[in-house]
């Protein structure tokens, strides 16, 4: 990965947060950045990969605790906070094809380490390249990404036992290696010469319980949109306005507010996306929509309170607009996710 790649700051912010907890000035985390804390906070900021990577070192050499910082990172990230990244994955009908998609969009996430899939007889292991890295923060890589990798799987599996599992590390140190297993509550086998997440292959071609075609084809789109800009090294004003609007869910926001958040007037705004072949109300729609589709599926709510929570006055517009975008009711979608929820209880009783 190359070090100019624009990164979300979320990511920054989380290190400066998780420092603290660990005897750590957040403002020496940034050192040599040229970001400040304040900074961070700013809608335009937009850190490098490189700048990333220099905080954590600075985390890394200043913590007393050398073990479970990039657990403590990557326990802040929840799956939410992944924005249409985490949307692809989680909607993808195999593990297979969710692990690709997080490969091929790597740039769009919080992800470090070159990420690749190796599939070894009965063993499957999503390998990291960290040889671009300061050997003093591969472990904090390791771990971080082990750990918002569970994240995601906790997510896909229903049962949630992770017995099969091992994480491979490069540790030479026993008593380390001891101490991470306990932490991320699965095996962690020293001495190995690859970073890895390792899993039985016959997981990787399971039907996920939260696959959705159409919905998983949008956020493709999606990313497919965001990472030509973040390649090109273009600031995405969609992606500024998409953020805003997961931030303030659950209130009908409108365009000037944004604007003033972003810091530009409403005319600016509107000329930025539409140089962007995008429009404010599009995204608005987009957005909400997307985000309902994902509590009908996953969280057991009523039409009715989803519809409030993404920001609809009544029901009926919100029924209105998701059956133009998906061509399902909500209620619909919401009685296949019972009917399917029901089902797997029953299975599980029995």
């Amino acid at each position: 990965m190359d070090r100019d790649t624009i990164r979300p700051p979320t990511s920054l912010r989380l290190i400066c947060e998780t420092a603290q907890d660990f005897g750590v000035d957040p403002a020496a985390c940034l050192e040599r950045t040229g970001i400040s804390k304040d900074e961070l906070f700013e809608k335009d900021v937009q850190p490098t990969r490189g700048q990333e990577i220099i905080a954590i070192e600075n985390f890394v050499r200043l913590s007393p605790q050398k073990v479970g910082l990039g657990v403590a990172v990557g326990r802040r990230l929840h799956i939410g906070a992944f924005g249409i990244w985490g949307f692809a994955i989680i909607t993808s009908p195999t593990l297979r094809a969710a692990i690709n998609t997080a490969i091929s969009f790597a740039n769009l996430s919080y992800v470090l380490a070159d990420m690749t899939l190796i599939e070894d007889g009965t063993d499957a292991r999503l390998e990291f390249d960290m040889s671009d890295l300061p050997e003093a923060i591969r472990l904090y890589v390791l771990e971080r990404h082990c750990c918002v990798a569970m994240t995601f799987f906790s997510d896909f599996i229903q049962e949630q036992c992770f017995s099969d599992f091992r994480v491979l590390s490069t540790l030479s140190d026993r008593a380390c290696a001891e101490q991470l297993s306990k932490l991320l509550n699965i095996e962690v086998i020293d001495g190995a010469n690859v970073g890895a997440l390792q899993f039985p292959t016959s997981m990787l071609d399971e039907p996920l319980p939260k696959s959705d075609p159409v919905t998983q084809q949008y956020c493709i789109d999606q990313c497919k949109a965001l990472l030509g800009r973040v390649n090109g090294s273009l600031p995405s004003w969609s992606l500024k306005v998409r953020d805003t609007l997961i931030e303030g869910l659950g209130t009908d926001t409108k365009v000037d507010t944004v604007a003033r958040q972003l810091n530009v007037t409403e005319r600016t705004l509107r000329r930025r996306l539409k140089e962007e072949g995008a429009t404010y109300r599009q995204i608005y729609t987009d957005v909400r929509l997307t985000l309902a589709r994902e509590l009908l599926e996953t969280a057991g709510l009523t039409v009715d309170s989803v519809s409030w929570r993404v920001g609809y006055s009544e029901s009926a517009g919100f029924v209105r607009a998701f059956s133009r975008k998906f061509g399902v009711t909500p209620g619909a979608v919401r009685a296949k996710s019972v009917k399917m929820n029901s089902a797997q209880s029953a299975l599980t009783d029995a």
